[in-house]
C-alpha cells in the first residue's frame, strides 16, 4: 500500500510545483526585465524539484507495476535464464515448455505479457517445428490484451509472427539479456492499457452503469451506499464488506470502489469463497504458481462469498494478517511477501448474521465490522426511474428487443423484486423479449407478473 499511496503524494506535490511555477512565470513575463532576481531563483528551485521529483514518481512507479509474464521456451536452459533476469527486474513470472501446457496456463490466469519461441515443437509432430505460431495465433484470438514477444534468430519468423499479431521480437543473441527487461516492461504497460479500456468498455454495458460507466444511482437509498463507497475507495488498507441480498450489484459496487481508487490502473481479480475448498492457499500461491494476490498486484482483489468463509482459525489467521500487516506467506515458502492489492469482500445475507453464525475468530470479526456497506434491494430502492434505467441497460445488452412499452413499465414499477432483484429483473426480460414480435417488450409479454 505504501507504493500507491507515495505515489498519490508525488503526484500532488508535482500539481502544487507546477501550479506555482505557473504563478512565477506569469510574474516574470508581466515584468520583464525588471522581475527580482528571488523570483528568478525560485523558478530555477522549483524546475529542479520537479525534474527531480518527476524522476522519483518514474522509479516508483516501474517498482509498483509487476507484469504478468509467461516464458515459454523447450529449452531449459534458455527458459530459466529469462525467468531469472525477469524474476530479478521485478516481474511476477510462470514457465512452461510445451504448447498444452502454455495453454493450461493462461487458461488459468491472466498474463500481461507472453515471451514465446517461436521453434517450439507443435501438438501435432507431423507438422514441424511450427509451434510457436499456433500459440501465438490462439493467444490473439483468445486473450487480446496479452502482449507477445517472439523469440528467434530468423528475421522472416519474427515478420511473420508480427504480422499475425505479436508486438514486437527479439533475437536469440547475446545482447538479449540487457533488452529483454526494457522490452517487456513496455509491452507490460501496453497491456495494462489494453485492460483499461477493456473494461471501460465492459462498465458501459453493464446493467447497472450509464453511458458514462457510472452506477446508476438515482434512488436515496442507492446514494447512500455509493457515498460510503466513494470515502471508502481512497482508503486502500481497509478491508471493506459489501453485503445485501443476492442479485443487488454488490460485484458492481466492488468495480466501482476500485475505478473511484488509486488501484484503478491495475488489475480487478476476484475469486469465490465457494471455490476455495476449505483454505485460502489459493490466494498465497507458490513460488512457482502465483496465488490471487499476486495476480491482483497493483490493483484489487475482491473475495467473494464472504458466508462460505473457511472456518479454520489458522486459515482466518492468515487473512488475518493480509488485513491487517498487507503480507502473505506462498504455501510452499516461509518468507513472507508484502502485498500490493487492495481487498475487498462481497457477502450475500446479513453481516450480522455472519458474525453471530460463522465461527469467525475475534479479530477477524473486528476487521470485517470497520467499512461495511449494505446495498439495498430495488424493493427498498423504491425508484421506478432507476429501476427502468437498469431494465433499458438489460435489454440492450442481453436481447434484441428495441423498446419497453409503456404498460409493461407500469407492470415492472409495480412488481416487488425482493428476492432476486436485478437478476430476476434480467431473467423475466429476457423471457419476454423471446415472446416479442416486433421488438417492444409489452406487459403481456412478461412471464408471471399481474
Amino acid at each position: 500500500m505504501f507504493n500507491k499511496q507515495h505515489i498519490q503524494r508525488l503526484k500532488e506535490r508535482i500539481e502544487t510545483i507546477e501550479r506555482r511555477l505557473h504563478e512565477l512565470q506569469k510574474s516574470a513575463d508581466y515584468k520583464g526585465a525588471e522581475t527580482p532576481i528571488q523570483v528568478i531563483l525560485e523558478i530555477e528551485d522549483r524546475q529542479e524539484d520537479l525534474a527531480l521529483i518527476k524522476a522519483e514518481l518514474k522509479k516508483c512507479i516501474d517498482r509498483t507495476f509487476q507484469a504478468r509474464v509467461l516464458v515459454v521456451d523447450d529449452n531449459e536452459a534458455h527458459n530459466e535464464r529469462y525467468y531469472r533476469i525477469l524474476r530479478s527486474s521485478g516481474f511476477v513470472v510462470s514457465q512452461a515448455y510445451r504448447v498444452e501446457e502454455a495453454k493450461r496456463k493462461l487458461e488459468e490466469q491472466l498474463f500481461e505479457v507472453v515471451l514465446l519461441d517461436m521453434e517450439l515443437p507443435a501438438d501435432n509432430q507431423h507438422s514441424g517445428y511450427m509451434g510457436g505460431f499456433e500459440l501465438l495465433d490462439e493467444i490473439i484470438h483468445l486473450y487480446p490484451t496479452t502482449m507477445v514477444i517472439v523469440l528467434t534468430v530468423h528475421p522472416n519468423i519474427a515478420g511473420d509472427a508480427i504480422s499475425r499479431g505479436a508486438c514486437n521480437f527479439l533475437n536469440k543473441g547475446p545482447d538479449i539479456d540487457y533488452l529483454l527487461a526494457d522490452t517487456l516492461k513496455t509491452a507490460g504497460w501496453e497491456s495494462r492499457i489494453r485492460q483499461a479500456r477493456r473494461r471501460l468498455a465492459e462498465e458501459r454495458d453493464n446493467p447497472e452503469t450509464g453511458a458514462s460507466g457510472e452506477m446508476v444511482t438515482m434512488s436515496p437509498a442507492l446514494k447512500s451506499a455509493c457515498l460510503q463507497a466513494n470515502t471508502w475507495a481512497s482508503i486502500t488498507d481497509v478491508a471493506v464488506v459489501i453485503f445485501g441480498a443476492t442479485g443487488v450489484g454488490k460485484k458492481m459496487l466492488a468495480r466501482h470502489i476500485h475505478n473511484q481508487s488509486s488501484m484503478y490502473d491495475g488489475p480487478l481479480v476476484d475469486i469465490s469463497c465457494k471455490n476455495l475448498k476449505g483454505s485460502f492457499d489459493q490466494l498465497w500461491g507458490t513460488r512457482e504458481k502465483p496465488g490471487y494476490c499476486t495476480l491482483a498486484s497493483g490493483g484489487t482483489l475482491v473475495i467473494t462469498d464472504l458466508q462460505d468463509i473457511p472456518l479454520s482459525s489458522q486459515e482466518q489467521a492468515k487473512l488475518l494478517t493480509l488485513l491487517r500487516r498487507q503480507t502473505f506467506t506462498p504455501v510452499d515458502s516461509q518468507k513472507p511477501i508484502t502485498s500490493e492489492c487492495r481487498v475487498l469482500f462481497t457477502l450475500t445475507g446479513s453481516l450480522k448474521d455472519l458474525l453471530e453464525q460463522r465461527q469467525l475468530i475475534t479479530r477477524l470479526s473486528e476487521q470485517l465490522h470497520v467499512a461495511p456497506i449494505y446495498v439495498p434491494t430495488l424493493l427498498e430502492r423504491n425508484d421506478p426511474n432507476e429501476l427502468m434505467a437498469i431494465a433499458g441497460s438489460l435489454m440492450r445488452r442481453y436481447t434484441t428487443a428495441t423498446m419497453i412499452a409503456e404498460d409493461a413499465r407500469a407492470v415492472l414499477t409495480r412488481f416487488p423484486f425482493a428476492e432476486g432483484n436485478i437478476v430476476e429483473l434480467k431473467a423475466r426480460l429476457l423471457a419476454a423479449a423471446e415472446t416479442t414480435i416486433d421488438g417492444i417488450i409489452r406487459a403481456r409479454d412478461l412471464p408471471l407478473i399481474p
